[in-house]
């Protein structure tokens, strides 16, 4: 395989370059001709994301000549560059802004996501503070370790407790209404629901285990790829609500991550009539 940790480190460095240079300084300093809508009124798009995307991708080009690079912003422009995935060797996925709609609208909760996919399967990823300048990382079968300026922790779930009600992200907003309707009927089992309106910081709540569970009602990969393995890697489960295996070549269904792998099955079984 070409990856290896010198090419890692480039990465994280890449990243947090361009963060410095483009994202961050735009962060409440929007003008109104630079955030723009795609699908609907709330699926925006900014300057930021368009040139930190623009930038990366030159970036890994050079790194990983070989690879496939798939950009949100890019996917926007060619859906049928998603499908390439599942065909590609190696793939980098890039989420430029993840969490654009609080980005664009003053909120402190977005990031940068990179995943790096082998043959349809995650072996890197990378959930990036951008005003923090603080991040996680993760490998296949390495771990999934916490950076910031003081050093790495390890992330580790596996010996959590569990609680009576369990707390976790779920986007009502996304549901359909016959589905919002049946989960309401079995909001008192559970503890505390939100949403972050940002993959990258629920993954790395979930990761760290400060939130129980997560669930995904939309599948692109630049919002779960990075995140799911983080998950694994720090003692947690992931899978979707019909039986499959979670993998970055798959694009429709739900999505369940949960902290730790003792109380999956009871979270899978919660979520049954959402199916």
């Amino acid at each position: 395989m070409l990856l290896n940790q010198t090419i890692i480190e480039k990465i994280i460095e890449e990243v947090r370059a361009i963060a410095a240079e483009e994202i961050r300084p735009r962060f409440r300093c929007l003008n109104q001709d630079e955030i723009k809508t795609k699908s609907s009124e709330r699926d925006l798009v900014t300057i930021a994301d368009q040139n930190t995307e623009a930038y990366l991708t030159e970036v890994f080009r050079s790194l990983l000549p070989p690879a496939l690079i798939v950009g949100e912003e890019a996917v926007s422009q060619n859906p049928r560059l998603l499908e390439a995935i599942t065909e590609a060797d190696l793939s980098i996925i890039i989420d430029p802004v993840d969490g654009t709609w609080n980005y664009a609208n003053g909120l402190p909760i977005f990031g940068v996501i990179i995943a790096i996919v082998q043959r349809g399967e995650t072996v890197f990823g990378l959930l990036y503070d951008v005003l923090l300048d603080d991040w996680v990382r993760t490998e296949k079968g390495a771990g999934a370790y916490f950076v910031n300026n003081t050093g790495s922790q390890r992330l580790n779930n596996s010996g959590a407790s569990v609680k009576q009600k369990l707390d976790g992200y779920v986007p009502l907003h996304m549901l359909s209404d016959d589905k919002r309707e049946t989960f309401a009927h079995q909001i008192n089992e559970f503890g505390v629901l939100s949403t972050l309106r940002c993959s990258c910081h629920e993954y790395r709540m979930v990761a760290a285990g400060k939130t129980d569970f997560c669930l995904a009602v939309s599948l692109m990969p630049w919002d779960h790829a990075a995140g799911v393995l983080a998950i694994c890697e720090a003692g947690g489960a992931a899978g979707l609500l019909d039986g499959r295996a979670y993998s970055p070549t798959i694009h429709k269904g739900m999505l369940v991550t949960t902290s730790n792998r003792d109380f999956y099955d009871e979270i899978i079984k919660k979520m049954s009539a959402l199916r």
